[in-house]
């Protein structure tokens, strides 16, 4: 089985592991090691030292740590314990990842919460703010209003910005989608073309 995996941007606690097949349909989070009974994904992860947190969605797993590793070595030794745990949910007959633990509406309240409390209060500094569209399998659709619809710096904004601080506070997030229709700002904090005022 095929696995690649990426370090967070963001927290080089949290690493995120892409499958080629998917685990779960839907999602499921595993904060500790009682969580994980009956779940073989979050077993086998979870005897392994130093894991805090798993986000299982469709064919991704996102491991987070208590502290950073050093990914280039424990990359390996979490991919072989997704593997084995495969081999041990064949045996036991059953599904690898338990769907019990972590409802969309607890993500959805996690992403609205770190939107309003720290993200707005920024963006409102040039007429802008951040809304939570919807929740698709982990990835939050944000729609950009104000001045920073249609602001050429836009997604800047949103890739260095408004998805770093949601990563470093939500660690099972697994993306942020602009949804926003640009081309219907009136009032964008830069005009331009979608490209950023920073770039050269």
């Amino acid at each position: 089985m095929r696995i690649t995996a990426g370090v967070s941007p963001s927290d080089p606690r949290v690493c995120s592991f892409s499958l080629d097949r998917s685990l779960i349909s839907g999602s499921a989070l595993c904060r500790n090691s009682e969580g994980a009974q009956g779940s073989p994904l979050f077993e086998h992860l979870f005897a392994l030292p130093g894991v805090v947190q798993v986000w299982a969605a469709g064919d991704r797993v996102t491991v987070a740590c208590a502290e950073a590793q050093p990914w280039e070595l424990a990359a390996k030794t979490i991919a072989k314990a997704i593997r084995a745990s495969l081999v041990d949910a064949q045996t036991r007959g059953i599904p690898p990842v338990i769907q019990t633990i972590l409802s969309t509406t607890d993500l959805t309240e996690k992403v609205r919460t770190v939107l309003n409390a720290e993200v707005n209060p920024g963006l409102a500094q040039h007429g802008g703010k951040a809304e939570l569209v919807a929740m698709e399998n982990g990835v939050a659709l944000v729609r950009l209003t104000g001045g920073c619809q249609g602001c050429g710096a836009a997604k800047m904004t949103l890739s260095y910005g408004i998805e770093q601080s949601l990563r470093a506070k939500i660690p099972e997030l697994q993306g942020v989608r602009d949804v926003t229709d640009h081309a219907a700002g009136e009032r964008p904090y830069y005009s331009g073309e979608g490209r950023s005022p920073f770039e050269q």
